[in-house]
């Protein structure tokens, strides 16, 4: 089995975020927070969140319930 490659996971994260509408320094940052689950962090700007909303909220630790 081969070994995780943590640089190349944060920067596999960092583009999700990027593509879903976070600033290149939002998604960055929340790339390296390797705590927050990638697909519920994608769901708030799914759901209708502006990234920078989403953003608040994941650093703040809140979480809607969908």
């Amino acid at each position: 089995m081969p070994h995780a490659d943590p640089a190349r996971a944060v920067e596999l994260r960092r583009r999700a975020f990027e593509r879903a509408g976070f600033t290149p320094e939002q998604a960055a940052d929340l790339a390296g927070r390797l705590e927050l689950d990638l697909q519920q962090a994608l769901a708030l700007v799914k759901h209708g969140f502006p990234p920078d909303v989403a953003y608040g909220m994941l650093l703040s630790g809140e979480r809607p319930v969908f």
